[in-house]
């Protein structure tokens, strides 16, 4: 017998027993899923309570690192002007540096220019010292020549101490005893004419001899000698 798909193997009679059997085992399977419903809802419940404390951390690391970066800001602003500042100084560096260098290079070309002039003078000097050897060894060796002039000073001075022995000595020169061996030395009467006259002529230096034979022919020290003579 067959009634919209149902057989009569199909079919079977409800007594209370069957009843509460499969009222029991209906009741076991929902506290099952309520259990494990509960149990994911505790699961969710404490991973939402994990985020929300890493989102508030999250948060607070966030809060850290805007007033961290702001801070940055602050340095790298003030770390800015000091490069400016180090730029600044750098470039007032370099423009001394090359003041300095064109300083240098005028000095070089100044210390260059009178090394030339130096060594131009001395090639000058040797090239005369080699052209006139005999001339400026001349004066040294050789009496300057007589003139008219060095004859009338010759005379005066050999004339001088035959006046000066004609003087009459001094009573207190005559009366002085002798030192050692009881002689009397008549001492003259020293005059600045006699004093002046008596002393010889300073003779020149070899620096003065030579420049004077070389370029005046050795009328300097005729000069000094008729100045000493007038004296």
């Amino acid at each position: 017998m067959f009634l919209k798909g149902w057989k009569l193997s199909d079919m079977m009679f409800a007594t209370r027993r069957s009843l509460s059997d499969a009222r029991a085992s209906v009741a076991k399977q929902l506290e099952q899923v309520h259990s494990s419903i509960t149990a994911t809802k505790r699961q969710l419940s404490s991973r939402i309570e994990c985020v929300d404390r890493n989102i508030d951390e999250c948060k607070e690391l966030t809060s850290a690192t805007r007033s961290e970066v702001l801070q940055l800001q602050g340095e790298v602003g003030k770390f800015s002007i000091n490069v400016e500042s180090v730029h600044h100084a750098v470039k007032t560096l370099e423009t001394k540096i090359d003041q300095i260098e064109g300083k240098q290079e005028m000095t070089a070309r100044g210390v260059h220019l009178l090394c030339n002039f130096a060594e131009t003078l001395e090639n000058r000097r040797t090239a005369a010292i080699q052209a006139s050897p005999s001339t400026s060894s001349r004066p040294a060796l050789e009496p300057p020549p007589v003139t008219h002039t060095t004859g009338v000073l010759l005379r005066t001075r050999s004339l001088q101490p035959a006046r000066l022995s004609c003087e009459p000595p001094s009573p207190s020169i005559q009366a002085s005893p002798s030192s050692s061996s009881g002689e009397t030395h008549e001492r003259p009467q020293i005059t600045p004419t006699s004093r002046t006259s008596s002393m010889p002529p300073a003779p020149p230096s070899p620096s003065l001899t030579n420049d004077a034979s070389s370029r005046y022919g050795g009328f300097r020290w005729l000069a000094a000698a008729l100045g000493n003579a007038a004296r």
